[in-house]
């Protein structure tokens, strides 16, 4: 499973069948394929030109598999919270706000994939024990100083397999 920055704050998820683009609201991105795309504000529009061969956008609470990706989608106001299975590997999604809110009730997974529109609450994404956290947007560094690492130098991708995650958690900064 490939996890790769497609801007600053847009994402692209790849598992062996099937891949996803997670857009925001507005976000100008350059041409990118996928299978679907998610959004982590279901009230807002998304440009979605940018975006080569999508069947479908979720933007809203819910249970959906495609192309072998599982997702459940759960609305907190505005904003989504996503459990997403790639592969075989537990992955939450979603916003700085919304990990911070509904941190303890958040269940434990192998990746936690954080926007940064805030500098995030280290007590909310530990509770997940995820062995990777990685961050983007706009809080990186704050965020990942928070979480103990400081000074870490944004990847572009990360490529895992579940035999291959770490023991410990790690935090990855994509930018």
């Amino acid at each position: 499973m490939d996890i790769s920055i497609v801007s600053e704050d847009s994402l692209r998820i790849k598992g062996k069948r099937a891949s996803f683009i997670v857009v925001d609201p507005g976000v100008s991105i350059p041409k990118t394929p996928a299978d679907f795309v998610v959004t982590l504000n279901g009230k807002k529009e998304n440009s979605l030109v940018k975006v080569d061969g999508f069947r479908v956008v979720i933007n809203g609470a819910g249970e959906y598999e495609i192309g072998g990706i599982k997702l459940a989608a759960h609305a907190f106001e505005d904003d989504l919270l996503y459990d997403i299975a790639v592969d075989g590997i537990d992955i939450i999604l979603s916003n700085s706000e919304v990990i911070k809110k509904e941190g303890e009730k958040i269940k434990e997974s192998h990746i936690v994939i954080v926007r940064t529109d805030s500098v995030v609450d280290e007590s909310s994404v530990t509770a997940a024990s995820p062995r990777i956290v990685a961050l983007y947007g706009k809080h990186t560094q704050e965020s990942a100083k928070v979480l103990g690492r400081q000074d870490l130098k944004p990847v572009n991708k990360i490529s895992y397999t579940l035999e291959k995650l770490p023991q410990e958690m790690e935090v990855v900064v994509l930018g």
